[in-house]
């Protein structure tokens, strides 16, 4: 769940371990719901693979859960699938080491600080979540592996750290997730926030499975960094592809609804009026053809 920011210079690459606190993360991820049925019409989950998530909730070991970057949202909206799907796991994600000094809170939700900038800061990452994953083995690594804020119609790259992590803990069992993530507005004057998932397939070392157009096919070592990056990569992709044709559709009952979808709203007052007149308030999408 990282925090985009500016770079540290003040010190050493490092990481800045979080305390994690159980109550504060009911308690913040509460607020979090409240302002999201206040900011969004609804937040929808694409209905395909809408269980995916909750069944990695008893997992015997760790998950890593990888996510585009579009917005501020998106550490908040981890947090809220945290909430809902994996509340028995452990959640922690890296922050920008600049914006978890200065948002101390974070670190009671299990977040950790780091510069990713730093090219040292690479293994440290590794050695700090093989820890975590040694220490508790049902922790969930939640990261957004673009590092920064992308627009979702262009193609994801992503950073390494995350396909280093995996690699390096594959002894330990891991599972790992992707989840798309799309801002819009359709009918209300409220956006809707959008998501969907999709199993990251761990890499066999077979290039035909795995590859990607990031590189030539070629043969990989199973469970190498270079694989589980491809993994990564493909599955993002596809996910986010697939977002954006249920995106364009434009069609409710292809999602879950799991805050707000309250029907369509133009001004309270004004809804009240044309509910006495048994008139709904709200706009409602027509289909045409052609």
């Amino acid at each position: 769940m990282p925090a985009a920011g500016s770079r540290t210079e003040t010190s050493p690459s490092t990481i800045i371990p979080g305390r994690y606190n159980p109550r504060f993360t009911r308690l913040f991820a509460w607020w979090v719901r409240k302002m999201m049925r206040k900011d969004f019409f609804a937040v929808r989950l694409a209905r395909e693979n809408a269980g995916l998530l909750a069944l990695l909730e008893g997992h015997p070991g760790p998950v890593i859960v990888a996510l585009n970057h579009a917005s501020w949202w998106d550490p908040l909206v981890s947090l809220v699938l945290h909430a809902r799907f994996t509340p028995g796991r452990f959640p922690t994600g890296p922050v920008e080491a600049e914006q978890f000094k200065r948002f101390g809170f974070m670190s009671k939700l299990g977040l950790f600080g780091i510069d990713p900038h730093d090219p040292r800061s690479a293994p440290l990452l590794v050695d700090h979540c093989l820890g975590l994953f040694r220490q508790q083995p049902l922790t969930s690594l939640w990261v957004t592996p673009q590092a920064q804020f992308v627009d979702p119609r262009r193609k994801i790259q992503i950073r390494p750290g995350v396909s280093m992590v995996a690699a390096a803990c594959e002894g330990l069992n891991p599972r790992a997730l992707s989840v798309a993530i799309e801002y819009v507005m359709w009918v209300d004057r409220k956006p809707e926030l959008l998501l969907r998932f999709q199993e990251v397939v761990p890499p066999t070392g077979d290039p035909s499975a795995e590859s990607t157009d990031l590189a030539e096919p070629r043969s990989v070592a199973r469970g190498s960094t270079t694989a589980w990056h491809r993994a990564f990569t493909k599955a993002m992709r596809a996910n986010q592809a697939a977002l954006a044709e249920l995106s364009m559709a434009r069609d409710p009952a292809a999602f879950e609804v799991i805050l707000g979808g309250d029907v369509g709203r133009i001004n309270p007052l004004y809804d009240l009026w044309q509910r006495l007149r048994k008139r709904g308030g709200g706009i409602k999408a027509r289909e045409f053809d052609g």
